[in-house]
């Protein structure tokens, strides 16, 4: 009991020691900032692309589609437009990634290509280089159109092969069409592990990566601190072995400061899936960032060895971390991060095992 006491007492003084930090206060005040900074910037008229629609205004299946990109897809940004050549300019000057030029005669030249009747092209895509980002928006304007082109093929099809419209005339045919199975029908999507939010913005969807990386770096800013103290002599008084505890109590409170905020901010945002929930990943992320900054205490005597390896280590994390993106790549590595097991574990209650795991091990 005596021992436990004295282990909250340095925690205690450790912690008040770190509030009267200048840059450990002002890493806290960043952390409430970057969610509605980001927040600011979703909701303002942005994209990963910017394209420009083109169409005259007189084919109202146009129009459709048009609409339908424009209120379906978030994270490409369009413009709408009925001069081809102004859209050209603004791709050339670099205003704009492409352009997508519809023709002004669009449904009969789809109808035509569908019946292999023509092979005239029915939109006109106008870009500098043909990008990855640019392939995949590329799938996005298929699938629009897909659905009038499916209908054509079908129509096409019964009136080639099987009917004349005198014995089925179009409306009935479109009825015909519409009562068959949609792909919504065909395929069940299953979600497994704990609900999300499903509307969430490309640019506020790695948040979460984003405040786990700031816990990550007020947790090793309290490291330098103590390697500084050690590196001065603050605790020479202390044999090697109980010089462990400052250090473990220093790197613990950074975390619990930072943790606690990143909590208040999540909860105080849209992003929150629960009390529990919020509380259970952000003790996983508390606990592995306080023991792994700790062991770089031991693993390093001097304050700016640390602060040179810190830049690497956050880069790391961002590139290896499920923050932008979940890659496969030196499993090993991501294994040894300690966002990695907070982020996971708010998707996966698996983590919280894990996580459990990865404290005992260091």
């Amino acid at each position: 009991m005596k021992k436990l006491s004295k282990a909250l007492l340095w925690f205690y003084m450790l912690g008040k020691r770190l509030l009267l930090s200048r840059s450990f206060v002002v890493l806290l005040c960043l952390i409430p900032l970057l969610i509605p900074m980001l927040g600011i910037a979703a909701n303002q008229d942005s994209g990963m692309l910017h394209i420009i629609l083109c169409s005259d205004g007189t084919d109202p299946a146009v129009d459709a589609i048009i609409q339908e990109l424009c209120e379906t897809h978030p994270v490409l940004r369009f413009s709408v437009s009925s001069d081809a050549d102004w859209a050209r300019h603004a791709v050339q000057t670099q205003k704009a990634d492409a352009a997508w030029i519809f023709a002004a005669d669009f449904s009969q030249k789809l109808k035509a290509f569908a019946a292999e009747k023509s092979m005239r092209p029915c939109v006109e895509l106008v870009q500098r280089e043909l990008t990855i980002p640019l392939r995949i928006a590329q799938e996005v304007l298929f699938s629009a159109i897909y659905r009038d082109f499916s209908y054509d093929i079908f129509e096409g099809f019964i009136y080639t092969s099987v009917v004349s419209e005198a014995t089925l005339p179009p409306s009935e045919a479109a009825h015909y069409y519409s009562a068959m199975p949609r792909p919504d029908h065909i395929v069940q999507i299953e979600k497994i592990g704990f609900p999300q939010k499903e509307d969430v913005h490309y640019l506020t969807a790695p948040i979460r990566g984003m405040l786990s990386v700031f816990v990550l770096l007020c947790t090793l800013t309290a490291a330098m601190f103590f390697i500084g103290d050690c590196t001065r002599g603050s605790y020479d008084i202390l044999s090697p072995k109980k010089r462990l505890l400052p250090g473990i109590a220093t790197c613990f409170s950074a975390a619990v400061f930072s943790s606690t905020v990143v909590l208040v901010s999540i909860l105080l945002s849209d992003l929150s899936t629960g009390l529990l929930h919020e509380l259970a990943s952000l003790c996983v992320l508390l606990f592995t960032t306080g023991i792994f900054c700790s062991l770089l205490c031991l693993l390093f005597r001097s304050s700016g060895k640390l602060g040179a390896f810190m830049p690497w280590l956050i880069i790391i994390t961002l590139a290896l971390s499920p923050i932008f993106f979940n890659v496969q790549l030196l499993r090993p590595i991501r294994l040894l991060l300690p966002t990695y097991y907070y982020l996971q574990s708010v998707y996966q209650p698996d983590y919280y095992i894990y996580g459990a795991i990865y404290f005992l091990a260091l």
